[in-house]
């Protein structure tokens, strides 16, 4: 809300504090009637009981009004200039009040008052000066220079809004990133477990092979003492593991909550301190601004209270409040079910290490059993030593886990004592900041009061020369006004709340491009992925086309090779090369048929004639098959010409080329049969004697696998160790570093103890601040003849009953000279002391504006 300020020296004349509280009544007066008059019961003669001398005084035959009809419109018009001009002073006073106090953090600049400006020798009429009215041409040179001003001010309060709202967003911003660290170290500490969990498996299986190989080998007795020493360390790296987890998994969390107990104390607490108190530094100056806008508008009947700018501000702040609670509260929630999902991930895990170590050790007896049937007993007894010892490690492993619950469980009842302690620290300062807007609210409201007062009382006779019409009108245009920059105060209210809800919108925004941008980079990366693979694939078929043709070039050599042997070149030159397999297998049978009938002839005579035969029917199956391979021929070359492609015509002659080939491999197959019979038995007690050499070079190499893992277990050992001892200094730092803060959190407990108790001094002098409020107004009102005890009694009626003492004293001015002539004296005693002073009075350092017509007035004077 725009204001103006106002000096001492533009100021009208004031009441002395205490003027009318502490004044002593007068022995002349007896009554005060309805009417405002107080009466004089010696002489009869009203005159008004206010500490200003009356207007007569300064009023000329031609200051005076002609006539009621001929002056009320410069009445109205007077009235409405002399409404507008307070409502701008008290406005600039507003303004001034909050710019100091925004850039001090003072409890806002109190204008300098002059107790007792005048010496009088009756303390019920103290005389002030009047100042003079400015000319009209110097009243619409304030009126525009009051204008350009509250329009520069707005703007400068727009550019801070504005620099406010970027502030906001820097913060959120920064929030964000550290959110994202934080999720980041959760994510390593997630892949630290893994990897604990990866080597636990790995250390299992590496302890079932090991006890495999000792019960193959015969030596049980010491593989048995191995694998026990063995399992002692494996189990001591285990719990090493273990409470390495567990450090880190404390000083992550440490992490947060250094990372945001460090953001609410530095950066968010300034901000959110400094919106506050610009907050509740408006919330004051608006409520007193209403409270004027009622009383003025009570003045002139009209209804003013329309408007709820505080319930407003209310609302927001209890609704930031739930807001703040629910959010603690989600973060609460989300730290249980993350530990919950912890534990349930290694109860898992640990489950289905057991379910895999059951599995092994049953195949491993089943292996032993079949092999071994002499040691079945001992090796059952050992067995059963071996659960018991697995039995024990498990209990020895469920206490160490409750152990780990009972000092998880403390560590949470720390933190939660310590979110308490938190909470209440916040309490405190709540109701120390409510506690000074109430003494701030209890001031402006003793100053606002006094000021309307003292506004009534002495603004009215020296600015407006009396004219009731003139000074209405102007009220009636001050009233307008103010209901327009009420208006533009509404509208400016709206749009801060259109800016805010835009930045929600905008933040979410945000957020949904963010996870968007996530979701694309997966994608992109699976694409990737799916690129190499499909990259790998057409690499591996490339090798294997190649491979294929290089088969295919050997298997046409081949053939070309046996068909010099079986004497086919004429007919593979006229067939060509596609059709040489069915020839050669074709050649093969003949030549078959020819030695099994050179056998069964033994004569020469029918083997002559024989050879002649088969000669013939050798040459008739050659043509017959040469036949049969060019019908073939011109088969292919038809289903060329019908436009077969090259590769199809390639894939089924292969295919066609294996089928006879196959059938070529088990024809011989079955020729072959008898003599792997006859070698069969043989070759069995060979193949006997190579896997029983062929078992002993496997385990010894087994063994020296087994030695060498041994070897590398150890080093692992020792530097576990070595990191083990590293973790320990890091943990002996981390307490001594929670002792730190478990220092400054009692040190800051005690200071908020401190402040509490100055809070409650503060509320004391409030307290005494608002009975002197109050007995300040019953003073008035019991002076004004309103019964305060049995009536509740509205300050604008007292307002209204100063107004009627206002106008009867100016109705009846004229009848009061004797009066006015008897405080001459009293009137010019002390005046240009007064003067002299209002001229030198302190002025604000931080102000640069143009000189205002009445301080003009005043300078020349």
């Amino acid at each position: 809300m725009t204001s103006y300020r106002l000096t001492d020296k533009d100021s009208l004349p004031r009441l002395p504090r205490g003027g009318l509280s502490s004044a002593p009544p007068r022995a002349g007066l007896q009554t005060l009637d309805d009417s405002g008059l107080v009466y004089d019961l010696g002489n009869e003669r009203p005159f008004l009981a206010r500490s200003t001398p009356p207007a007569s005084l300064y009023r000329t035959a031609a200051d005076r009004p002609a006539s009621p009809g001929a002056s009320g419109q410069t009445w109205r018009l007077m009235q409405e200039m002399q409404e507008q001009l307070k409502l701008y002073k008290k406005e600039l006073e507003k303004k001034d009040d909050l710019i100091t106090s925004l850039a001090t953090g003072s409890k806002g600049h109190e204008t300098p008052k002059i107790n007792g400006y005048f010496s009088s020798g009756d303390p019920a009429y103290p005389p002030q000066p009047p100042p003079q009215p400015p000319p009209t041409g110097g009243r619409t040179l304030h009126y525009r220079m009051a204008a350009e001003s509250v329009t520069g001010e707005l703007a400068a309060m727009q550019v801070k809004a504005e620099r406010l709202q970027a502030e906001l967003g820097e913060t959120k911003n920064r929030c964000a990133i550290k959110d994202v660290q934080i999720r980041d170290l959760e994510t390593e500490v997630q892949s630290y477990k893994e990897d604990n969990a990866r080597q636990v498996a790995l250390v299992q299986t590496l302890r079932n092979r090991i006890r495999e190989m000792d019960d193959e080998t015969g030596t049980l007795s010491v593989v048995k003492g191995r694998g026990e020493i063995t399992i002692q360390a494996l189990q001591k790296e285990v719990r090493e593991y273990q409470d390495r987890v567990a450090e880190l998994e404390g000083r992550l969390r440490f992490k947060e909550r250094r990372h945001v107990t460090f953001l609410t104390d530095q950066n968010f607490r300034s901000h959110i301190n400094e919106r506050e108190g610009a907050e509740q530094s408006s919330q004051s100056w608006e409520r007193k601004y209403r409270d004027l806008c009622t009383e003025v508008g009570r003045c002139i009947n009209l209804d003013t209270a329309a408007g709820s700018i505080p319930d407003v501000i209310e609302k927001v702040t209890h609704k930031i409040n739930t807001i703040l609670e629910e959010n603690t509260m989600l973060r609460g929630r989300l730290s249980t079910l993350t530990e919950a999902l912890n534990s349930s991930e290694l109860e898992t895990k640990a489950s289905r290490e057991t379910i895999m170590r059951l599995v092994s050790e049953v195949g491993r007896e089943q292996r032993n059993l079949s092999q071994i049937n002499t040691s079945t007993e001992q090796l059952r007894m050992d067995r059963e030593e071996a659960i018991r010892s697995k039995e024990a490690l498990v209990r020895e492993n469920q206490l160490l886990r409750e152990r780990i619950e009972s000092s998880e469980k403390a560590w949470k009842s720390t933190r939660d004592e310590l979110e308490h302690r938190e909470g209440r620290v916040q309490t405190m300062d709540e109701k120390l900041r409510t506690s000074q807007y109430t003494a701030k609210a209890a001031q402006t409201q003793l100053d606002t009061f006094k000021q309307a007062i003292a506004s009534l009382l002495s603004d009215g006779h020296h600015i407006v020369h009396e004219r009731e019409d003139d000074i209405k009108d102007r009220i009636r245009s001050i009233m307008g006004s103010s209901r327009d920059k009420q208006a533009e105060s509404e509208m400016l209210d709206l749009k801060v709340k259109e800016l805010t809800k835009q930045l929600e919108s905008q933040c979410e925004l945000h957020q949904q491009a963010i996870r968007r941008a996530k979701k694309a980079e997966a994608h992109v990366n699976d694409f990737k992925e799916r690129l190499s693979n499909m990259e790998g694939e057409l690499s591996s078929s490339d090798v294997l086309r190649d491979g294929l043709r290089t088969d295919k070039q050997r298997y046409l050599e081949f053939l070309e090779k046996m068909a010099r042997v079986m004497k086919l070149d004429e007919i593979a030159l006229d067939v060509g090369f596609d059709l040489n397999g069915d020839a050669l297998v074709a050649r093969a049978q003949q030549l078959v048929h020819m030695e099994g009938d050179s056998l069964k002839d033994r004569t020469t005579h029918v083997y002559n004639l024989q050879r002649k035969v088969k000669q013939q029917k050798e040459q008739l199956e050659s043509k017959d098959l040469h036949m049969d391979l060019l019908r073939k021929k011109i088969g292919q070359l038809e289903e060329k010409l019908q436009g077969r492609n090259e590769l199809a015509l390639e894939r089924d002659d292969a295919s066609m080329k294996i089928r006879k080939l196959q059938k070529q491999v088990e024809r011989l197959q079955g020729q072959l049969g008898n003599a792997r019979a006859m070698n069969t038995e043989l070759k069995a007690k060979l193949q006997e004697v190579t896997d029983l050499k062929v078992r002993t070079l496997q385990q010894k190499d087994h063994i020296k696998e087994q030695e060498d893992e041994l070897l590398r277990l150890r080093l692992m050992k020792e530097k576990l160790g070595k990191k083990v001892s590293n973790l320990k200094s890091e943990m002996q730092m981390t307490e001594a570093e929670s002792e730190e803060t478990k220092v400054l959190s009692s040190n800051t407990v005690q200071a908020l103890s401190n402040e509490l108790r100055s809070t409650k001094l503060a509320l004391d002098e409030v307290a005494r601040r608002e009975k002197e409020l109050v007995d300040f107004r019953q003073v008035i009102a019991r002076m004004l003849g309103l019964e305060i005890h049995t009536l509740a009694v509205p300050n604008y009626e007292i307002i209204a009953r100063l107004e009627k003492l206002v106008n009867a004293h100016h109705s009846h001015a004229a009848t009061t000279l004797g009066v006015e002539t008897a405080l001459d004296d009293q009137f010019v005693e002390g005046y240009v002391d007064a003067r002299r002073f209002l001229k030198t009075s302190p002025r604000s350092p931080r102000r640069a504006r143009s000189v205002s017509p009445t301080r003009r007035y005043y300078q020349t004077q």
